[in-house]
């Protein structure tokens, strides 16, 4: 019997409002609480969008609104991986955050692609390395939005032995099929569950995407949100990624050797 974890996204309209954003990502959860979720993902920037006049203020309150969430974790046996800003070292970053069920935060993720045409790179330092973190005894990888776009990045998160890729995003409605499939390329490429949290809504001439998804490790959708809020369970089964890999272990056959040539 394998290894099962029920999963979840929030996906909402991120507004120009730290306090509405934080009160309705608390609320989303404390209804999901009662749907025996074991992990929460949550959008890109969830707390304050890319609105660059509040990042100061939104970075600042990042550590209050963790502590809320490490709290909520904590209380109901959960984790919550999401992206906020974080001030360190005098420098800011894109961070996701992992709350974990022993209230503490068990690790963490600076967006190492930074999405040039929004002027991300402007406002926030790269990030360096990848993160790996444990949720419920699995292994889940960290990305943010626009590093889907870079598979050597991916891989490189897979070969540490993660049965789990989480996406938090604020993808563009324009690009759904981009959206779509990089999304099942990375799960097919390397043989993972995929749970990928979109923002939905809009923010001045930008209309984002929503369509939140959850994919298998052969590419094929467990349940895809549209484009207004939603939330949803779904229960996956980690004996389907040794099931895929018996027929053909793509990571076992990986020839960086011959790639970096």
């Amino acid at each position: 019997m394998g290894k099962k974890l029920n999963i979840s996204f929030i996906q909402f309209d991120v507004v120009d409002n730290i306090a509405e954003n934080v009160s309705h990502v608390t609320n989303e959860i404390k209804k999901l609480v009662r749907r025996k979720v074991d992990l929460i993902v949550l959008p890109e920037l969830w707390s304050s969008g890319f609105n660059y006049e509040l990042l100061d203020e939104a970075a600042d309150k990042t550590p209050e609104i963790l502590a809320g969430l490490c709290e909520l974790a904590e209380k109901n046996s959960m984790t919550i991986i999401g992206s906020l800003p974080e001030k360190s070292e005098k420098k800011l970053y894109n961070t996701a955050f992992c709350s974990g069920p022993n209230g503490k935060i068990t690790g963490k993720y600076q967006k190492v692609h930074l999405f040039p045409p929004l002027g991300e790179d402007k406002h926030f330092a790269q990030g360096k390395d990848i993160s790996v973190v444990d949720v419920n005894g699995v292994k889940a990888g960290i990305v943010i939005c626009f590093d889907i776009r870079f598979p050597a990045l991916i891989t490189k998160v897979a070969t540490q032995g993660i049965s789990v890729l989480v996406v938090c995003a604020q993808w563009p409605k324009v690009r759904y099929f981009q959206w779509l499939t990089l999304l099942k390329a990375r799960a097919i490429e390397n043989q993972i569950f995929v749970i990928a949290a979109n923002r939905c809504g809009s923010s001045k001439d930008l209309h984002y995407l929503g369509h939140s998804i959850i994919l298998n490790p052969y590419g094929e959708t467990i349940y895809e949100a549209l484009d207004h809020e939603d939330s949803t369970r779904a229960l996956i089964d980690l004996a389907l990624i040794e099931k895929f890999r018996e027929q053909f272990d793509c990571l076992s056959l990986i020839k960086p050797d011959i790639y970096a040539k």
